[in-house]
């Protein structure tokens, strides 16, 4: 059998340059000042609102997959689904300079999401200058805040033979 992940790979990237704007919000224009922010908190406010973020609570339910040890910082393989009824999943970081990386309209069926035994999944890779902690917080249709967190250990085999 014939490996699909290139075409699935380049099909993604194509819809992905295609704009966000066809398959669903811009969470750029609607909450600009959440993309700012360095701190996780202060995102996380910024995208949700005060009220909402301080009864956000941990969940099984929430998935963030991150390699154990992760090779190449300029390409580092995430995954993050729910198994909840999810609206939203955003992704942040605790290391660069923008503490938010990416929001995921989950109520939006695209080619980008795949849905696994009532689970909707993204898969995504991201740049990570060094290691760190990513959190995964998933905003339901009922609006309450879930989230998880996945450690990010960088090795760069470069800086090691030097």
């Amino acid at each position: 059998m014939r490996d699909e992940r290139p075409r699935r790979w380049f099909l993604f990237l194509g819809f992905m340059a295609l704009g966000s704007k066809l398959f669903g919000k811009e969470y750029h224009e609607m909450h600009p000042q959440a993309w700012s922010f360095s701190s996780i908190n202060d995102a996380a406010m910024a995208l949700y609102g005060k009220e909402k973020f301080a009864t956000m609570q941990k969940s099984d339910a929430v998935v963030l997959e991150v390699p154990s040890v992760i090779k190449d910082p300029e390409r580092i393989p995430i995954v993050v689904g729910t198994t909840l009824e999810a609206k939203t999943i955003a992704i942040f970081q605790d290391r660069q300079e923008k503490s938010l990386v990416a929001v995921f309209d989950a109520s939006v069926q695209h080619s980008t999401v795949s849905v696994q035994k009532d689970a909707v999944v993204f898969e995504f890779e991201m740049k990570m200058e060094s290691k760190g902690t990513l959190f995964a917080v998933v905003e339901t249709v009922e609006g309450k805040l879930y989230y998880t967190r996945a450690y990010a250990d960088i090795t760069c085999l470069a800086c090691i033979a030097k």
